[in-house]
């Protein structure tokens, strides 16, 4: 297992991150879903296949990152940048997993001078957003995921919400959808993500139900939206949403759902990101 570091902010929250892959390549931000940690990776030897320098951290109150309630979506980029500027990283690509695809959209906003290229995969829509049917398409199961983070406090989601996810993840196979190694992976970051309780989890499901805090238009680094055909959580809408409301946007299908093997697009994509500035 690879070491974990931090680094500190400067309101004195602690903010850990990992490294994967090859550590002179091309550096790469990785933002990870909810649940998630700095665990989050693409599996096989991906990073060095291309040459690539994945940095992952915990959001706040995820792992062993300090809580920070009330943060914002668009917080991720102080965060990113306080990591970066320790690493002596100056400009880096950005990708972001499912609900991660939001933040890493926020670094791209928010540090255009330091993000080169852009990649989010599975992830939402703005649930604030007034020109889209959110759960249009949706299933219901997942209608409730969105309803209740709007409609209760955070003491009610740690009672509930997070309750039900670690009865989740404690079943005897949470994730039927895969197998091997992105098994393994996906739940070493969704346990180590929770390791502290529901804190993290909660603000994250309260920030994600919230506005994000920049809007589209300020992403101006080539960016590529990798979405699931048969994704039933995040529907084709919100695909299309952000590809219309990106400057520079093309979405990428990938056959599968939201938890599913969607490595031959993620080799695509990462590729792409290894690429130099267009």
């Amino acid at each position: 297992m690879v070491d974990t570091d931090f680094v500190t902010a400067p309101d004195g929250r602690t903010i850990a991150y990992a490294e994967w892959g090859v550590r002179d390549g091309r550096p790469l931000f990785l933002m990870h879903g909810c649940p998630g940690s700095r665990y989050v990776r693409h599996i096989g030897d991906l990073y060095e296949r291309h040459q690539v320098r994945a940095i992952a951290y915990d959001v706040p109150g995820y792992g062993r990152s300090t809580r920070r309630p009330g943060h914002r979506v668009v917080d991720a980029a102080e965060d990113v940048a306080l990591i970066a500027d320790q690493l002596g990283i100056d400009e880096f690509a950005v990708l972001g997993i499912s609900a991660g695809g939001p933040r890493a959209l926020a670094v791209a906003a928010r540090l255009p001078e330091r993000v080169t290229r852009c990649v989010t995969e599975l992830s939402p829509a703005e649930y604030a957003a007034s020109d889209l049917d959110f759960f249009a398409g949706m299933s219901e199961a997942e209608v409730g995921e969105w309803e209740r983070p709007a409609a209760h406090d955070a003491a009610w989601l740690a009672e509930h919400d997070f309750r039900d996810l670690v009865a989740w993840l404690d079943a005897a196979d949470p994730l039927p959808e895969v197998s091997g190694e992105l098994h393994d992976m996906l739940l070493q970051a969704f346990r180590e993500g929770i390791v502290n309780g529901p804190g993290g989890f909660v603000d994250d499901l309260i920030s994600l139900s919230a506005p994000w805090g920049f809007t589209l238009d300020e992403v101006k680094a080539p960016t590529k939206v990798m979405a699931g055909t048969e994704d039933e959580g995040i529907p084709r809408q919100h695909t299309e949403w952000l590809v219309a409301g990106i400057p520079d946007a093309e979405a990428v299908w990938s056959p599968g759902g939201h938890i599913a093997d969607h490595s031959a697009a993620e080799e695509r994509l990462i590729s792409w990101l290894a690429g130099t500035r267009s």
